[in-house]
């Protein structure tokens, strides 16, 4: 299995991580990575992928627009590996909260079908677009040839945070949203199950099932986001 992590934080000095996967970074942040078992033929792209997209940039964009963009740019790792007999290239995501996100990723799809070419592709994406504009970024990423494979009630983040946390100006601030995608495309494979840990869905954050209302973390689940996890199988 491949794993794009955001926000991994000394994850690989946990001896069964380290011991299972290779890890490769971002170009300018080490907490996004991409994880490859060990033994897996596999080559890093990430730091042509961050010059293509700093170019990718318009020259016309403001101020704030570059800020965001050259953020997230710094923050996407690429791979590309050897998997059943078919090169498949794999990006980590952690996007910068901005409405060029959409944007951005489409640039990044081009990018990594010229720069890192690959029978199949697969982009695990933070992307911290907020509920309203939800299904908005999720259209634009059907229309560029993305599949989300998630269900139009899904969420994968549902917090409200206290006064006990860094970010003070959102303190009380509830979240409710679909922030969390593994896009793909490609022929060799067919996209299997999605899956949610938790499974929350509505505008309410209630886990599927129980229709309990939610907020992450748990005593179970101790991230602020939930887990989303792909099945591929070889086309037939």
């Amino acid at each position: 299995s491949i794993i794009c992590v955001q926000e991994g934080r000394a994850l690989c000095d946990f001896p069964t991580i380290a011991s299972r996967y290779q890890r490769f970074p971002a170009a300018g942040d080490e907490y996004t990575m991409v994880l490859v078992p060990r033994g897996t033929e596999a080559e890093s792209f990430s730091a042509t992928v961050l010059a293509e997209l700093k170019a990718a940039l318009s020259a016309e964009a403001s101020a704030e627009t570059a800020k965001a963009w050259n953020t997230t740019s710094a923050r996407v790792a690429v791979v590309r590996a050897a998997l059943n007999g078919s090169k498949v290239t794999a990006a980590s995501v952690h996007c910068n909260k901005h409405e060029s996100t959409a944007d951005l990723l489409v640039a990044l799809k081009g990018i990594l079908e010229r720069e890192a070419p690959a029978d199949f592709f697969v982009i695990g994406c933070d992307s911290n677009v907020p509920g309203e504009r939800a299904r908005e970024f999720q259209e634009r990423m059907v229309a560029a040839g993305l599949d989300l494979g998630c269900p139009g009630d899904q969420v994968t983040v549902a917090k409200q945070r206290t006064m006990f946390q860094t970010q003070t100006l959102k303190c009380g601030e509830v979240d409710v949203s679909c922030k969390d995608y593994v896009f793909s495309w490609g022929a060799p494979f067919a996209r299997g199950k999605t899956s949610y840990t938790p499974d929350l869905h509505s505008d309410f954050g209630v886990q599927r099932g129980t229709e309990k209302t939610t907020r992450l973390p748990t005593t179970t689940w101790p991230f602020d986001h939930a887990g989303v996890a792909v099945t591929f199988a070889p086309s037939t």
